[in-house]
């Protein structure tokens, strides 16, 4: 997972069975979602969500919810891109931010073409998002930056990026989970918004393997 490590050729097979299961479930899942927009199980996982409704779980996953904006993502990756250009580390800094922008460009272009509508329209929720629902952009941008950041962290050494792994994980996940929690996106959104993220992900190591920046 270095992104400085070279690719070695007994890992091609594992690359390429790596890319067919992760595009075959994002296909699988486009699919489901272009043939029938309103999946029963989607409903139902909201409909628990909803009943957990209350005051103090709304002001923390409305919280949460916010590490996912490019609001504050970009921000966050301006710092962190400043630090590893001060620090010669500009190989990961394009290489991160490459990623995140061909990512989010991705998921906006899957929203359109998809033109899903928001669960809240039907579930009469408040603060409807304008934007299509699939797949979830929050999520995407939260798991990709994330993991981008993990990424540069485990190229620059210390064994501190275990725990700075586990943490930003756990901070993602919370993302996802608020995004349903709130009742803007169905599972099958968040489900995409990972699937993309991870590829994306793969995508910038694979890049950097081959040594093409």
């Amino acid at each position: 997972m270095y992104l400085n490590e070279p690719l070695i050729s007994d890992e091609k097979i594992i690359w390429i069975a790596f890319f067919i299961l992760i595009i075959s479930l994002f296909l699988g899942i486009s699919l489901v979602v272009y043939r029938s927009k309103d999946i029963k199980i989607d409903r139902v996982i909201l409909a628990k969500f909803y009943s957990l409704k209350n005051p103090i779980l709304d002001t923390i996953f409305e919280a949460i919810t916010w590490f996912g904006s490019l609001k504050i993502i970009t921000p966050i990756m301006i710092g962190v891109t400043i630090v590893l250009i001060e620090s010669h580390h500009i190989k990961e800094a394009i290489l991160a931010n490459s990623g995140i922008v061909v990512a989010v460009i991705s998921v906006y272009l899957f929203k359109y073409l998809f033109a899903r509508k928001r669960p809240s329209a039907v579930l009469s929720t408040d603060e409807l998002p304008k934007d299509p629902s699939f797949p979830s952009a929050h999520t995407l941008q939260v798991f990709i930056t994330f993991s981008m950041l993990w990424l540069i962290a485990v190229s620059i050494g210390g064994s501190w990026y275990i725990y700075f792994g586990v943490y930003l994980f756990l901070l993602a996940v919370a993302v996802g989970v608020s995004r349903l929690y709130l009742q803007v996106h169905y599972p099958t959104d968040i489900l995409a918004g990972v699937i993309l993220a991870i590829f994306w992900s793969a995508v910038v190591v694979l890049i950097s393997k081959m040594g093409v920046i």
